[in-house]
């Protein structure tokens, strides 16, 4: 994702008006997320296990990205699994779309700029959301595992503080 400059912000932040954080928020659809995730590899994977703690802080807060925090933690718990092999029913495109998501978020300067106070977080829930209902199928079968190994006394690598749901 590209990084803006301070001018670009500039420019961001004077555009936004109500039509064009509604039209911001439109191009989020399954094609948006399904083109990111055609372009995740295997060192973007390595980022968001890197970078996990920066990206549950994305998620930690108030407003409509923290209340998918539990959402958030439960894909960088899938996504740590699934690289270390631990889990390996997961088909590459949803650990893509996974990963394309978790970046999405831990990028302030997106659609809908981060700084931008009271509305930043919406396009980064709205991508989240998308997210977990196109993985809909992968994320209950990733749960269900998840408990299992759990009531196995085995705890799933590199295991965050997350719901088993």
């Amino acid at each position: 994702m590209a990084e803006l400059d301070a001018a670009d912000v500039r420019r961001r932040l004077e555009a936004m008006d109500t039509d064009t954080v509604r039209e911001q928020l439109n191009r989020i659809d399954p094609g948006f997320l399904s083109k990111g995730a055609d372009q995740m590899t295997d060192a973007d994977i390595d980022r968001v296990i890197r970078e996990a703690d920066d990206v549950e802080a994305s998620f930690d807060r108030s407003g409509a990205l923290g209340r998918l925090l539990d959402d958030g933690r439960l894909l960088l718990n899938l996504v740590r699994d699934a690289r270390t092999g631990r889990y390996r029913k997961l088909p590459r495109w949803s650990l893509s779309a996974a990963v394309f998501t978790l970046l999405y978020v831990l990028n302030p300067m997106d659609l809908i700029p981060d700084v931008i106070p009271g509305i930043g977080a919406l396009d980064d829930a709205a991508v989240v959301s998308l997210c977990l209902i196109m993985m809909e199928q992968d994320l209950l079968a990733y749960r269900s595992w998840r408990r299992k190994m759990i009531s196995n006394g085995n705890r799933p690598a590199e295991d965050t503080d997350v719901t088993t749901g």
